[in-house]
Parts: structure tokens; C-alpha cells; sequence
């Protein structure tokens, strides 16, 4: 029964990458074994973001309760890493772009992996979001694509995010 489970969860944890359906993450939490919830408390507090990504249009993340999102940091970080995830550009870029507001250190590593995608506007995104992050962290791995990346237009963006940390 645990393999039927475990497929029915996959399944609906792709739907939720495929098309945003918070259902289907609903569903995929339960089967997972966590409480669901929490995840609709997160949800709650990520409507804007849900809603905005729904209509095609970059939300207002300002508008965000970053209190309300702390409190359920762990839900949130596992929603966030879901959508990064995504084969989907749109979901994709609304989670880097949330992990950029949000500036939550625990996310560094999920940026670095970003950064390391062949697509240049998925690594632009990534930059960005570090470039938001106050974090000595974060710009060492901004010095190091500085440093490292052989496309001048990536480095470029990186050296100007550290500079706006400064």
C-alpha cells in the first residue's frame, strides 16, 4: 500500500509543478504523511503569489505577511523548493523570486543549483534573488560566478548584486 501511496503522491506533486493546482500539493502533502494543515496555512499566506501565477502577472510580494510566512517557515521552504523545482519557467521564476523577498539563508543551496542551469534567465533569476539575500553567504557564491562564469552578462549581474549589498 505504501508504493501505491508513494506513486498517488509523485503524481500529484508533478501536477502541482505542471500547473500550480494547489490541490493536487494538498493532496500530495497527505500523502506524504505531513500535516496538511500547516500546508494550508502556508498556502493561506501565499495566495498572492498563487493568484498572481493563476492571472500570468509577477506578484506584489511586499504584499506578503513575512511574519505570518515565518511561522510556518518549514512548510513554506518545502512549498518554495516544490515550485523551484518545476519544469515550468513561470513557477520556477515565481519561487526564486519568493526565495529573493523572503532572503531566507536556508535557501542558499537551492540557489547555488539554479545558478548551475543551462538557462541563462533561470541563472539571472537566481543572482537576483542573492542580491536580496543579506548574507555573507551569498555573496561568496556571488563572488564566485563573478569569478567563474564564462558568460559576461552573468558575471556582470553578479558583481552589480554584490554591489547593491554594499
Amino acid at each position: 500500500m505504501e508504493n501505491v501511496t508513494s506513486t498517488t503522491g509523485k503524481h500529484d506533486l508533478e501536477q502541482f509543478q505542471d500547473s500550480g493546482d494547489i490541490n493536487s500539493l494538498l493532496r500530495f502533502v497527505r500523502a506524504e504523511g505531513k500535516d496538511q494543515d500547516k500546508y494550508k496555512d502556508a498556502v493561506g499566506h501565499l495566495k498572492l503569489v498563487f493568484d498572481a501565477q493563476m492571472f500570468g502577472v509577477r506578484p506584489i510580494y511586499e504584499n506578503l505577511d513575512r511574519v505570518a510566512l515565518r511561522q510556518c517557515m518549514a512548510e513554506v521552504t518545502d512549498i518554495v523548493g516544490w515550485m523551484a523545482s518545476s519544469d515550468k519557467a513561470d513557477l520556477k521564476i515565481r519561487a526564486i523570486e519568493l526565495i529573493g523577498f523572503l532572503g531566507w539563508e536556508p535557501f542558499l543551496p537551492l540557489l547555488e543549483q539554479h545558478l548551475a542551469s543551462e538557462a541563462k534567465w533561470e541563472r539571472l533569476t537566481a543572482i537576483s534573488a542573492l542580491g536580496q539575500i543579506a548574507s555573507a553567504r551569498a555573496v561568496t557564491i556571488l563572488t564566485a560566478v563573478t569569478d567563474h562564469d564564462p558568460d559576461p552578462e552573468i558575471r556582470t549581474a553578479a558583481q552589480r548584486a554584490i554591489r547593491s549589498k554594499e
